[in-house]
């Protein structure tokens, strides 16, 4: 199919949805790519073959290609067949490269998988000294990078996918007027008992248009911190490794704090439901000084419809934690732990996330917060 100038006459601004990206594919604005790795409102990108293990996290200058930055850096191959070790720093090429229509930017984020392994994932573009941005007026046919940090313990990568993209034609995040407003109507977030929250429930706001979350340590099991194993995880796999391989169960004390030591890493779970409707996407935000020394997430984005069913019929869900204390910390039940943005799409995904067969976190039951790789209790 011949490239096209435009991809379709776009109905509305924001988050492109399904069958737009899938216009983007067709019309060979996003070259390499598969139709069946398009999400609600997201592309999976793949990892080829060709991978270097560099000396640390770098940067391409304005206009640089990540490949000269590899060279400069003197990367040296690596078979994305063999163990990616822990705290190394690699380089792997992606399947997809960009011709983008002018207009459209993009970002990246690490897949829900593969923050809940602690492998951290960012995407470079040549030419863009920034991690995860994709500009508006690339150049056509530029080439895409993955670099990959396994944080906790070995990974073999194969052709897997540990990123996503998200295309944009305008900013439409919520401004603080209107999360209020769309808190209401739409029952974006719910306490555990199911009670609708409302704006002025929440304890603190940022003023930004943003909702903060807080940490949930009811229950015995509140939540698990990983053992830093020497054993391998071949990320081609699925329902294959027992959890007690890489993680142990984190209980509080009876005072009623957990204690998270710096530098270790535990997934935790929100006290609150998020539910999105589909003319919705959602992204988790960094935390900030003011709620304390530590990353919240690595993965940070949630689909249209996640936590929503089919027509509504979910009282939502909470979200996983991927915690990292920088410095030790000490946690106590709703303790304010992290920060999510609502967006508007420019239309409503064909498929939205609980409606989607191959969703993987899509369970309302008890809290099991491991990847796909670990098999179900």
């Amino acid at each position: 199919m011949k490239r096209t100038e435009t991809v379709m006459a776009h109905n509305g601004c924001g988050a492109l949805p399904d069958h737009y990206i899938k216009g983007l594919i067709e019309g060979e604005h996003i070259l390499g790519a598969k139709t069946e790795n398009v999400g609600a409102a997201s592309l999976d990108l793949t990892l080829s073959e060709e991978m270097y293990r560099v000396p640390g996290l770098s940067l391409p200058r304005s206009g640089q290609t990540v490949r000269s930055l590899i060279e400069s850096l003197g990367g040296v191959q690596h078979s994305a067949y063999r163990p990616l070790e822990r705290n190394g720093v690699y380089v792997c090429r992606l399947r997809e490269r960009l011709a983008l229509p002018e207009g459209l930017y993009g970002c990246c984020n690490p897949k829900s998988s593969t923050g809940r392994l602690n492998v951290r994932a960012w995407v470079l573009a040549d030419g863009v000294p920034r991690f995860d941005a994709i500009p508006s007026r690339m150049p056509s046919g530029s080439s895409l990078w993955a670099v990959i940090h396994p944080a906790s313990f070995p990974v073999i990568t194969r052709s897997e996918s540990l990123s996503q993209m998200r295309f944009f034609n305008l900013d439409t995040r919520l401004t603080d007027t209107e999360i209020k407003i769309e808190m209401s109507r739409c029952k974006l977030v719910r306490a555990k008992q199911g009670k609708v929250l409302r704006y002025n429930d929440c304890a603190i706001h940022d003023h930004d248009g943003s909702i903060i979350l807080t940490a949930d340590l009811s229950g015995e099991i509140i939540g698990y911190e990983c053992i830093e194993p020497n054993a391998v995880l071949d990320l081609s796999e699925r329902n294959h490794y027992d959890p007690r391989d890489f993680f142990r169960p984190l209980y509080k004390r009876g005072n009623g704090f957990v204690s998270l030591r710096g530098n270790r890493f535990y997934l935790l779970r929100t006290k609150e439901f998020v539910s999105v409707p589909p003319m919705f996407a959602c992204e988790m935000e960094p935390v900030d000084r003011h709620t304390g020394d530590f990353s919240a997430h690595e993965a940070g984005f949630v689909d249209p419809g996640w936590g929503w069913g089919a027509t509504g019929d979910i009282k939502g869900r909470p979200l996983t934690l991927e915690v990292t204390p920088r410095s030790d910390i000490e946690l106590y039940d709703e303790h304010p732990i992290a920060k999510i943005r609502f967006e508007r799409m420019a239309d409503e995904p064909e498929a939205a996330y609980d409606a989607r067969s191959s969703s993987h976190y899509r369970s309302n039951e008890v809290f099991s917060p491991f990847s796909k790789h670990f098999k179900k209790s």
